[in-house]
Parts: C-alpha cells; sequence; structure tokens
C-alpha cells in the first residue's frame, strides 16, 4: 500500500508540473521582462523587425500566424468526422511503456477532419508545436538575432527540414494522463522548430527549457525569416506564451 501511495503520488506531482503547477521552481530560464510591455499580437521593435507575443495555452487549438498582413488566426483541433476522410488526420492514443524515451503502444485510433487552415499563414503554433506552409527551418547556434550575418544568403546553401508527419508529438487529451495514456493528434509539423522548448523528464518533476537558439526560415516564395524564441511563458509563469523575435523578411 505504501508503495502504491508512493508512485501515485509521483504520478501526480508530474501531471501537475506539466500542466505548470510548478513552473516558478523547475523552469531552467526565467521569465523574460518583455511580457511586462508587450501586448498580444505584433510588437514594433528598434532593433530588429519586431516581436510577437502569442497566447498558445489552449491544447484544442492552433494559433496561425501571417507574417505579411501582421495577424493571426485560431483554429480548432478536429476531433470528429463530419465528411470524406483524408487518410490522414486523426487523434492516436497512445499507451506510454516508459515517458522517459516516449515509447508507446497504439491503443486506439479515431478518424477526423482535416486539420482547417487559414487561406494565407506562414506559421502554425500548438503551444509549443510548430508547423510551417511549406518552410524549411535551419537551427543556428546564433543566440541573438543582432549577431546574424546581415543578409540571409549566408544560410542559403546550408540544409533545411521540412515538415513531416507526426503521430505522438501534438499533445490532445491528457485525461488519463496519470496512467500514460494520452490522445496525440495525427499531423504534420516541423521537428525541428518544434524543439525550441524541450521537456526533461529524466526526474520528474519535468524540467522546461529553451533551446534559446535563432531559427532561420526558407518559405516556397523565396523569402526567409529569422527568430527565437525568448520566453515560452508569461509573468505568472503560464506556459503556451509565446515571445518570439523575428526579422521578416531576412
Amino acid at each position: 500500500m505504501l508503495k502504491k501511495t508512493f508512485v501515485l503520488s509521483l504520478l501526480t506531482v508530474l501531471l501537475v508540473s506539466c500542466h505548470g503547477g510548478f513552473d516558478s521552481i523547475y523552469d531552467n530560464d526565467k521569465t523574460n521582462v518583455l511580457d511586462s510591455t508587450l501586448k498580444l499580437g505584433f510588437n514594433k521593435s528598434d532593433k530588429f523587425t519586431g516581436v510577437m507575443y502569442l497566447d498558445c495555452q489552449s491544447y484544442d487549438d492552433w494559433v496561425f500566424v501571417d507574417l505579411d498582413n501582421l495577424t493571426t488566426q485560431t483554429r480548432a483541433v478536429p476531433k470528429t468526422l463530419t465528411q470524406e476522410w483524408d487518410g490522414f488526420s486523426g487523434i492516436a492514443y497512445l499507451q506510454h511503456t516508459d515517458l522517459k524515451t516516449m515509447d508507446y503502444v497504439e491503443e486506439d485510433f479515431v478518424k477526423t477532419d482535416t486539420q482547417e487552415k487559414p487561406e494565407k499563414w506562414h506559421l502554425g503554433i500548438h503551444h509549443f508545436d510548430v508547423m510551417t506552409s511549406g518552410a524549411g527551418v535551419l537551427e543556428t547556434s546564433y543566440t541573438s538575432l543582432l549577431d546574424l550575418p546581415k543578409s540571409s544568403d549566408s544560410f542559403k546553401d546550408e540544409t533545411f527540414t521540412f515538415d513531416e508527419p507526426t503521430i505522438n508529438v501534438v499533445i490532445l487529451d491528457r485525461t488519463q494522463m496519470l496512467s500514460y495514456y494520452i490522445g496525440y493528434q495525427k499531423i504534420t509539423l516541423n521537428r525541428v522548430l518544434s524543439g525550441w522548448v524541450k521537456m526533461d523528464l529524466s526526474t520528474p518533476p519535468p524540467v522546461y527549457s529553451s533551446t534559446g537558439h535563432v531559427y532561420i526560415l526558407k518559405f516556397t516564395d523565396g523569402k526567409f525569416c529569422a527568430m527565437k524564441l525568448d520566453d515560452y511563458k508569461n509573468s505568472l509563469g503560464d506556459k503556451g506564451f509565446m515571445i518570439i523575435s523575428y526579422i521578416y523578411p531576412y
């Protein structure tokens, strides 16, 4: 009985910390002071193009960003099938055998409609996960936009990573997380850019950290964008508030 109680308590700590209960204690980087002056949306900067401040807390929505028109639109994650299935989209329910390695067994799959997107967009963000409108992404070793070369030509010969199908990245249903049973949206996204926030589960509760690196995006129209995730939480420690400085077009 004592062992069972200890295991349940440990799992409860893990779940609460995933939801943000221990954010102020276990986050690696301190809250960025920028969010005390920023407004949701696009903010101007005198050093680079601007700073995006986005509310991406919801696990039920994608926030789509249009860099040309400086607008955002929210689209809900589809959870039912109301039209002909596209042969891919759905919710995969995975029973994890090890949360550290993310090993899993697929227990169920629910077919859904295709993820709705705006007519024009560049990025889609779901909490920390990111999809692009056909862009390639390069993670650089730079940690400041101000240190970048003056032109994106310096990166034109580098290898860019494009979006790919995933089944165990975009968390959607967390109702049975205590039992390691999680529902994920099966969707195409960019693994490189989605890695700008990492979660270490090796010693629960989880420790969150940002790579702190500048990412270069190469869009299908030939334009480039440089961006850096300055923070992924607000001053209260609520995760999913994305503060992104950017140069566009770069």
